[in-house]
Formats: C-alpha cells, structure tokens, sequence
C-alpha cells in the first residue's frame, strides 16, 4: 500500500513482494520530482539532488487498486515525446507511480522515496 504525503490518496497492489527494486539515477526521475517540488510537491532528497545517490525505485505488477482519493489522481507526461506516464495527488502534488511503453503494461513502477 502507498499513500500520497497528505493521506488523501491511498493505492493497494495485490502482490506481496515487489518483482524488482533498484536505486534509480535517471534524469527523468529527478525532472519529475523537481517539476512536482515546484508545484507545491514534496522535497526531493538531498542525496538525489546532488546525485549521491539514486531513487529507491520498486516495480509492481500493474494490478493497481485505488481505496482512497481516485479524484485526486492525475496522469501526465512530463515532456510530449517522453515514454513514461506519472500519476501524481492532485491533492498534494506527490508522485505516486508510473507507467512506460517499455513495460508493455506488465508492471508499474513507484518510488519508495
């Protein structure tokens, strides 16, 4: 289960154990986190911003359940050609998880930071 920061927002996934977790360094990431922190969203850590270290990033099976706040949802691409879909709390601006091409709607992925 993940929440967005104010609570508003609460997403389930059936499966017990994540399929992979990794320490993500992409730019992408760090361009949504920063975008979302100037919308009101919460802080990027430090560690990222000075490239120290990397996202704690899990991926799930794309069996996602919504139990709280699915008006708060909001899907975007950061850029127009970008390949990723993010889902954000409209609520308080926190990235919940999301989707590429490249998974081929077999998983999803959301940051644990």
């Amino acid at each position: 289960t993940i929440s967005c920061n104010c609570g508003q927002v609460c997403l389930s996934f059936p499966e017990s154990a994540p399929r992979f977790r990794y320490s993500c360094l992409c730019e992408d990431c760090r361009q949504k986190a920063v975008w979302a922190f100037s919308q009101g969203g919460p802080a990027v850590p430090l560690g990222v911003m000075s490239y120290e270290k990397g996202f704690d990033t899990i991926y799930f099976g794309n069996n996602v359940t919504v139990t709280q706040g699915k008006e708060q949802l909001r899907f975007f691409k950061l850029r127009n050609d970008a390949g990723s879909t993010s889902c954000m709390a409209k609520c308080c601006k926190t990235g919940l998880m999301v989707d590429n091409a490249f998974y081929q709607g077999m998983c999803i992925l959301v940051h644990a930071d």
